[in-house]
């Protein structure tokens, strides 16, 4: 949830539209919905700066591998650079998806075995407007990014009090 704030002073209209018009291309609010069917897997939600990249990385605790010194992570994980262009949106990024699918220990073998999904996407968007990404089948298992961006108002400098 996102705290908002309430100034109370005087200002010029004139002078408060242009604050705020250059500050809501400062900051951009990613928010990512990841969907399997109609099941909501994961929403994390992020703020960068215009044209900075974002990363969110949801993994969980690294499994070990047969035969690796190092673990493997499961989990998402999503970068994104958004930039305000003319008003619109425009967007890049990368999707990365890896889960776990279990371990076989025999007592002459040992495996552990992964699925990733990893998607690129661009595009251009209005504030507010959800773009979908559809990361490829598995097993008849289709998954959703939805994207959601939206231009930040820092409303504690939009207005000049006197």
């Amino acid at each position: 949830m996102i705290p908002m704030l309430l100034l109370v002073g005087c200002s010029s209209l004139s002078s408060a539209k242009n604050t705020v018009s250059s500050l809501a291309t400062q900051q951009l609010m990613v928010e990512a919905f990841l969907m399997d069917g109609e099941k909501l897997m994961a929403s994390p939600r992020i703020i960068t700066m215009n044209g900075e990249k974002a990363q969110i990385d949801m993994r969980t605790v690294a499994a070990p591998v047969p035969g690796q010194a190092q673990r493997v992570a499961s989990g998402l994980q999503l970068v994104v650079q958004p930039k305000i262009q003319e008003g619109r949106i425009v967007f890049n990024g990368r999707f990365l998806l890896k889960e776990s699918l279990g371990k076989l220990d025999q007592v002459d073998l040992h495996t552990a075995t992964f699925h990733t999904r990893e998607a690129f996407f661009s595009g251009v968007a209005n504030s507010g407007e959800i773009k979908l990404v559809a990361i490829g089948a598995a097993n008849d298992r289709s998954l959703e990014l939805r994207l959601k961006f939206i231009l930040m108002v820092n409303t504690s400098r939009a207005a000049k009090t006197h």
